[in-house]
């Protein structure tokens, strides 16, 4: 198995079940309410540590409960968070997110935690064993040196393009494996997937991320190879991109096919997409090999 140090934003989900999402100034009962741990790296993190990898976080928490619950709840997945600091006199990340009956949902987080992640530690990273390093885009300060160590060290460095967070193109010269949202590339004033070929020239793998449009990777001729969405039962959206970064990751690493790859990363999201909030619902590998040996 392989081991993959994870840097971003970590939070804690409270998702509420809803009928419709409610109108301004009433009050609304939901269906059902629980607390679930999210961040995109750190999901992505946590679909690595289930499929058997070696997986460590790199993030901050603020000195208070619900850093506690994140710091407990990626230990209970098997994340180790040595590199997990604990910020005094700032609240930790918190997300409300409304997810109604028919899958939709809103996000509403406060992560004042953000870009106070110091690299303080990288030195005690222990490089020697690190196969990849995972970023989602925040705490650009702090994944700026990292992506900059890395690539001294000749390790692999992946990048959630999910989030245009300010600085972000700062990071594409050390990114060896891209994947982006739809919207990525036009928040940054790209046209196409094409152009991060000179932004990001150590990628050796680009791939943007449509939800249920599925997946598009850019072909070495700059063409664009198409991999349709598999029919899927939503009930929460929460997570299924980070679900299939760490999918996708995993199987890269061990096979080197990005084709397969892709394929491994969607069948997860879609049996991820069943259930609520980004973690309970990560599937094992025998489940997405069961997944795709029945879609074949």
């Amino acid at each position: 198995m392989k081991t993959i140090l994870g840097l971003g934003n970590a939070t804690m989900d409270y998702l509420q079940v809803i009928e419709t999402f409610p109108r301004p100034n009433t009050k609304s009962q939901s269906k059902h309410a629980e607390l679930q741990g999210g961040g995109s790296a750190m999901n992505a993190l946590v679909m690595l540590a289930r499929l058997g990898n070696t997986c460590l976080a790199y993030s901050a928490v603020g000195a208070d409960p619900i850093g506690e619950m994140i710091v407990k709840e990626l230990n209970a997945y098997e994340v180790q968070t040595n590199f997990i600091q604990t910020i005094s006199q700032v609240p930790s990340s918190l997300s409300s997110i409304l997810v109604t009956a028919s899958g939709q949902r809103t996000i509403i987080g406060n992560y004042q935690l953000e870009g106070r992640l110091f690299s303080g530690n990288i030195d005690a990273i222990p490089w020697s064993t690190i196969d990849l390093i995972h970023l989602d885009g925040h705490h650009i300060n702090a994944a700026l040196i990292l992506g900059q160590a890395a690539q001294k060290k000749k390790v692999l460095v992946s990048l959630d393009g999910g989030h245009c967070t300010p600085g972000i193109e700062k990071l594409l010269p050390y990114i060896d494996i891209l994947i982006t949202s739809a919207e990525f590339p036009g928040k940054l004033r790209i046209q196409s997937l094409s152009a991060f070929k000179k932004l990001a020239p150590k990628a050796k793998v680009i791939i943007s991320t449509e939800g249920e449009k599925g997946v598009k990777l850019l072909m070495p001729d700059a063409t664009l190879r198409s991999f349709p969405a598999f029919p899927c039962k939503v009930t929460d959206t929460t997570g299924a991109g980070d679900v299939f970064h760490g999918a996708f990751l995993h199987h890269y690493l061990h096979n080197g096919n990005v084709e397969d790859a892709i394929l491994f990363g969607q069948a997860a999201a879609c049996l991820k997409l069943q259930h609520l909030g980004a973690r309970k619902g990560m599937p094992t590998e025998q489940m997405i090999r069961a997944f795709l040996r029945q879609k074949n």
